[in-house]
């Protein structure tokens, strides 16, 4: 299984305040994701944090908060696999009880400002309703979860059509979406492997 190497550097240099939130939101949600969809939910998560970082970055946005929500955003798939039913929707209400969770524990929310967590949450709710990804933090986000999971080998399809769904269904969607000049730049090579991966998926 093929997984992004996480950007071992990215983390050195950022200032306590950011660096201590983010360490104690992957030590909440590490349990979760191991056990939620079939081993994809650590590895996607994995880069979708490590494109947050990019994005935030170059478009000075809330490094933290779009960080926080990348750890956060699938957390509730772990709920939606012990579920007699799954859909995105929810997935999104699990996650953002997951997140709750973890910002009413005992010393967490004095890491972030009130407003950062209504975004976090706001982020988690909507990151998969692209009718609702209108937002630049959220559209920003929205980049980062795609190249994430991009990022991310194609083992989740079961087979070529089901992938093709996802691809007309979301993806195809999404990409018309992106804003940033980084996020289009990062699609290339990822698009380009992905449709590869496609092509070898049993039919």
């Amino acid at each position: 299984m093929r997984e992004i190497e996480h950007c071992q550097n990215c983390d050195t240099e950022l200032p306590e305040q950011i660096k201590r939130p983010l360490d104690l939101v992957r030590e909440f949600t590490l349990p979760f994701l191991r056990e939620g969809r079939g081993g994809y939910n650590l590895p996607h998560t994995q880069a979708v944090d490590y494109y947050a970082a990019i994005l935030s970055r170059v478009t000075g946005q809330d490094e933290l908060a779009l960080r926080t929500a990348a750890w956060l955003h699938d957390v509730g798939d772990y709920d939606v696999e012990r579920s007699p039913s799954y859909s995105r929707e929810i997935h999104m209400d699990f996650s953002v009880l997951r997140a709750r969770e973890f910002f009413n524990q005992l010393g967490i929310s004095q890491c972030y400002k009130r407003e950062q967590i209504d975004r976090i949450i706001h982020i988690i709710r909507v990151h998969d309703n692209i009718d609702a990804l209108v937002e630049k933090d959220v559209l920003t986000f929205m980049e980062a979860d795609v190249l994430g999971g991009l990022a991310t080998n194609t083992h989740r399809f079961s087979n070529f059509n089901q992938a093709m769904a996802y691809t007309f269904s979301s993806l195809h969607r999404k990409l018309q979406l992106f804003r940033t000049d980084t996020g289009k730049q990062l699609l290339i090579p990822l698009l380009a492997r992905f449709y590869g991966e496609l092509a070898i998926l049993p039919h």
